[in-house]
């Protein structure tokens, strides 16, 4: 059964495929760090990368934190200084 599922052939229905192996570029595609420092960098309709650990969003006259923030479930800093949060 195992070497029918590896092979990608039907198992008792069941449709099986291989996975193929993450390339260098997909791997190294992950962004972990971003650096934010104007308005007009800030990622408006494209959100932040999921894979993020590092957060700095600097200068950029924010007066509310984004709520898109706070679903960065890998994000270990975050540094939004010199903005108008309150």
């Amino acid at each position: 059964m195992l070497r029918k599922a590896a092979s990608g052939e039907m198992v008792d229905g069941v449709a099986l495929s291989t996975l193929a192996p993450a390339t260098a570029k997909q791997v190294a595609g992950l962004k972990t760090k971003l650096s934010v420092t104007s308005r007009k960098e800030y990622p408006i309709t494209e959100g932040f990368p999921s894979s993020l650990e590092y957060l700095q969003i600097v200068g950029c006259t924010l007066k509310t934190i984004d709520s898109r923030i706070f679903k960065l479930r890998n994000l270990a800093a975050l540094d939004l200084s010199n903005n108008h949060l309150k």
